[in-house]
């Protein structure tokens, strides 16, 4: 997707994810993003410090506040997978035209690299399929997935929003 441009903003790209556990991809099946294969909790992918490590496993699970099909009972494996009641896309939030079917991410799968990541979001899995298979795709910007620390500016805006109302206080105490 380099080079796509989309309302005059460039930089888009496909989503992407980074191993939980900072090192390398764990690819067994786990229901608690345990593993970086499977399902996730509300959580969704975080690292050892929180930190969300898959995009639209974030968006799926913590923005939109879907359920993944799996419960989350630290199951290793697909046979562990007891159905959530609820579970899919019930919020798509602000996007229209969402598909309840695979995402492409814009990382191989290391194990097999004629596989590539990508992520159901018809059940919140988390997965990997050959590239000639024909996926949709979900373009993103970097900076779409929220940081778990403000911004700078977030935190000049919200200053200077407080002290306005600070200052409002006041002159309304001195009439």
């Amino acid at each position: 997707m380099a080079g796509l441009t989309l309302g005059g903003i460039s930089g888009w790209r496909l989503p992407t994810l980074s191993p939980i556990n900072g090192a390398s991809f764990q690819t067994a099946f786990s229901n608690d993003a345990t593993t970086d294969l499977g399902n996730a909790d509300s959580a969704g992918w975080v690292d050892g410090s929180g930190n969300p490590v898959s995009e639209m496993g974030h968006l799926f699970y913590v923005t939109l506040g879907n359920l993944g099909k799996c419960t989350p009972n630290g199951g290793g494996s697909s046979g562990s997978c007891f159905p959530q009641s609820g579970f899919g896309p019930s919020n798509t939030g602000p996007f229209a035209n969402v598909q309840s079917n695979f995402y492409w991410s814009g990382l191989e799968f290391a194990p097999n690299t004629s596989n590539a990541w990508n992520f159901n979001f018809n059940n919140g899995n988390q997965n990997a399929n050959d590239k000639d298979n024909n996926l949709f795709a979900w373009a993103v910007h970097s900076g779409d997935v929220a940081a778990s620390v403000p911004e700078p500016t977030s935190l000049t805006l919200l200053g200077l929003g407080l002290a306005g109302i600070g200052l409002s206080r006041r002159r309304k105490r001195r009439l």
